[in-house]
C-alpha cells in the first residue's frame, strides 16, 4: 500500500531520468537504474521481483533532490491535494530533513546542486531513498538494499583487495565522503545482516551498471517495471 499517496519512484525517474548520472560520462540516471534492474533480473543467485526493484531504484535518493531543488514548496506531490509526507515528524524521509551539511543543498532556492560530495551527488542519498521507498510502501526486501548499498562499496573495499581499483573515478571520490572502507569490526557487523547478500549483489549490479548510453542496449523501460511494483504493494 501506498497509504500516504506519495510521487511513485517511476514518476522521479520519468521526470529527471534523462539528467546526467552524477560523476560518470555519457550515462544517465534512467539508464543507470534501467541496467541495475536488468543485471539483477538475469542474476542467478538472487532473482527476485524485490531484488530487481532494489536495483532499479537504488538512487533514487538523488532524484529526490532534483525533484525538492525544480519544485516550487520542495514536497514530493501529486497534482491535487498536498502532500505532507515529508514534514511530518517520524521515520519516514527523516534523511531528508536531517540538519548539517548532507541535505543542505535541498533547502537552498534555486536549481544548484553544487558542493555535494565533491560534484557527485547526494551525500546520504541511500538513506535518504531507502525512507521514501519506505514510506512510499514498498517492502523491506526492497529498501533495505537501497539503504545498504553505499555500505555494501565500503565493505567489498575492505574485504576485496582489488575491488577498490574496479570503482570509477566518482566511485572512487565519493567513498572518501561515505566513510572510507569498513573497519574489521564495521565489516563484520554487515556480514552479520540478513539482508547482506543482497545488499553486496546490489552494489555489483550498481558498479556494473554504467555503460554510456551510447553503447549500451536496453532490453526494458520504466513501464516495465509497474505491474511489478504495484503488485508488491499490495
Amino acid at each position: 500500500m501506498n497509504p500516504q499517496k506519495m510521487i511513485s519512484p517511476l514518476t522521479l525517474l520519468r521526470r529527471h531520468g534523462k539528467r546526467d548520472y552524477l560523476g560518470e560520462v555519457w550515462v544517465t540516471q534512467v539508464s543507470h537504474m534501467l541496467q541495475a534492474a536488468e543485471l539483477a533480473a538475469k542474476d542467478p543467485h538472487i532473482h527476485t521481483d524485490a531484488a530487481i526493484l532494489s536495483a532499479l531504484f537504488h538512487d533514487v535518493g538523488h532524484l529526490l533532490m532534483f525533484e525538492h531543488a525544480t519544485t516550487k514548496a520542495g514536497a514530493l506531490r501529486r497534482p491535487g491535494p498536498a502532500i505532507e509526507a515529508l514534514r511530518r515528524p517520524g521515520p519516514a524521509i527523516e534523511a531528508l530533513r536531517r540538519p548539517g551539511p548532507a541535505i543542505e543543498a535541498l533547502r537552498r532556492p534555486g536549481p544548484a546542486i553544487e558542493g555535494l560530495m565533491g560534484g557527485y551527488g547526494l551525500k546520504h542519498h541511500e538513506h535518504a531513498g531507502a525512507d521514501y521507498l519506505r514510506a512510499f510502501g514498498l517492502p523491506f526486501e526492497v529498501h533495505e538494499p537501497v539503504r545498504l548499498h553505499v555500505d555494501a562499496k565500503r565493505y567489498l573495499c575492505a574485504a576485496d583487495p582489488g575491488y577498490y581499483a574496479t570503482l570509477t573515478k566518482a566511485s572512487q571520490v565519493t567513498l572518501g565522503y561515505q566513510g572510507g572502507p569498513m573497519t574489521d569490526q564495521e565489516a563484520n557487523n554487515f556480514e552479520a545482516h540478513p539482508l547482506f547478500e543482497n545488499a553486496v549483489a546490489l552494489r555489483r549490479w550498481d558498479d556494473a551498471a554504467k555503460v554510456p548510453d551510447n553503447a549500451v542496449v536496453l532490453d526494458t523501460t520504466l513501464d516495465d517495471y509497474e505491474a511489478m511494483m504495484n503488485k508488491l504493494l499490495e
